[in-house]
């Protein structure tokens, strides 16, 4: 017979980063979301915006490069601020079995500090999971070159990567629904995840899974899906089986053909056996037979009627090249990153279909990718020629309609151009210290512009 054992006698210590704008938002609203059993900590180069945090820990970074005014959009200089603070990231981090980085990329120092503190979570022996956003196709090609670039460091840092797309969000909201509320739904991939493996690894359960079982599912795994859903009454186990593999915001992934997967089940007293045995069957019928399969059991009292899974699946390397080893000095000084690119493939695909030509053959020599450095710096137009080929495609494109609920349609307009946007941005603005969720937009503007405003 299973036993419910007392207590966990020593739980793993995991810690949640928070890195530029995007990465202090979602912690923040992890924060409102009143997670236990995890510490925070959030990291910018804008002293003024992180004291609205609500974390444990707030680590400002880059004084002697930004002066603690911001990474004014560049990532370069993200970069340099956390290579500047590297021993105090460390301090931070020490002592953690397993870290969380979210952040935001395409801005300055979500992109370029990000993969820094990857590499420091990495350094201080954690098993380090980055959860990160592409921007919005409006905020145009040189935001989204950024991304790509930040998104290709993180791979190389992390050992089990989350990509979700922000132009997914329009699939899963409609005309009236709030920003606020848009955001936290893309936040919800994060808080499930942690709240989950938190769940499965410190508190006692029916069937107990340890740090050792997580870290066999997620080590130097690459990309991963991350999904936790609830169902409630008489169908609840597929419901809940059903939100949690098919969420609409990563629907470029799905878990078909993972080679790792970790399944956790909460629900009340009411859970019966057969129920825990349908959410293995539901979930691992899609998965590589050969597949490392663990599954947890909870009880909590406050599930009655109510069924909680949470599921990550990873080991989808083996279909996208082989993941470079771990060390930002490989990226950064021109080392060759791994072939596989999602969202140039994805482009790609898109302008394929807009020209009508054959779609490329999968044997095809991808396109180059440079360093960070060397983007920065304005040296990739002859290194990534299809990708500048690409973002200025994309660019040339007029505004197009989107549909996001029934017959109601969208219009994207043009993304307002830079000058226009820093000599308005101060007119209408919502004074920061007095909201501690900020405006995503907001936070691309250096700070020195924000306190003139």
């Amino acid at each position: 017979m299973l036993q419910l054992e007392d207590e966990k006698t020593s739980p793993t210590l995991i810690k949640v980063v928070g890195v530029g704008g995007g990465g202090m938002n979602a912690v923040n609203r992890m924060i409102d979301a009143d997670l236990r059993g995890v510490e925070f900590i959030v990291v910018n180069t804008d002293e003024q915006v992180i004291r609205l945090s609500a974390a444990e820990e707030k680590v400002v970074i880059g004084q002697k490069t930004t002066r603690g005014m911001g990474a004014g959009g560049d990532p370069e200089v993200g970069l340099r601020a956390a290579q500047e603070d590297r021993d105090r990231l460390a301090q931070s981090l020490k002592g953690a079995d397993m870290v969380f980085i979210t952040a935001g990329m395409g801005g300055g120092t979500g992109t370029g500090a990000a993969p820094i503190v990857a590499e420091v979570a990495r350094d201080v022996g954690a098993l380090t999971v980055g959860v990160i956003t592409l921007p919005f196709q409006m905020e145009g090609a040189r935001r989204m070159k950024h991304a790509v670039k930040g998104m290709e460091a993180m791979k190389d840092q992390v050992d089990t990567l989350i990509t979700i797309k922000n132009d997914h969000i329009f699939k899963v909201v409609d005309r009236t629904t709030p920003v606020d509320v848009a955001f936290r739904m893309v936040d919800e991939i994060l808080l499930g995840a942690v709240r989950g493996i938190s769940d499965l690894i410190n508190t006692a359960g029916l069937v107990n899974v340890d740090f050792a079982d997580v870290r066999s599912i997620m080590a130097e795994t690459g990309d991963a899906i991350m999904g936790s859903g609830e169902g409630i009454g008489e169908n609840r186990v597929m419901d809940a089986v059903n939100h949690a593999i098919n969420n609409a915001l990563l629907e470029d992934m799905n878990i078909e053909g993972a080679t790792g997967v970790l399944i956790n089940v909460c629900g009340g007293a009411d859970l019966s056996m057969a129920e825990w045995k349908d959410v293995s069957e539901l979930v691992t019928a899609h998965v590589d037979p050969q597949a490392n399969i663990i599954i947890g059991l909870t009880i909590d009292e406050g599930l009655r009627d109510r069924i909680r899974v949470t599921v990550i699946a990873t080991g989808f390397e083996k279909t996208r090249g082989q993941r470079k080893p771990a060390g930002w000095k490989n990226f950064q000084e021109g080392g060759k990153p791994r072939p596989y690119h999602p969202v140039q493939e994805a482009a790609e695909q898109e302008l394929t279909r807009r020209r009508g030509e054959a779609p490329h053959s999968q044997d095809e020599e991808p396109a180059p990718v440079v360093s960070m450095r060397q983007f920065y710096r304005g040296e990739e137009s002859q290194a990534v020629p299809r990708m500048q080929e690409i973002s200025e495609e994309f660019q040339e494109e007029p505004a197009v309609e989107r549909r996001v609920s029934g017959d109601d349609y969208s219009h994207v307009a043009a993304p307002m151009d830079a000058e226009e946007y820093y000599r308005t941005a101060g007119k209408n603005r919502i004074p920061v210290e007095k909201k501690r969720t900020i405006a995503e937009d907001d936070l691309d503007i250096p700070a020195y512009l924000r306190r003139r405003g």
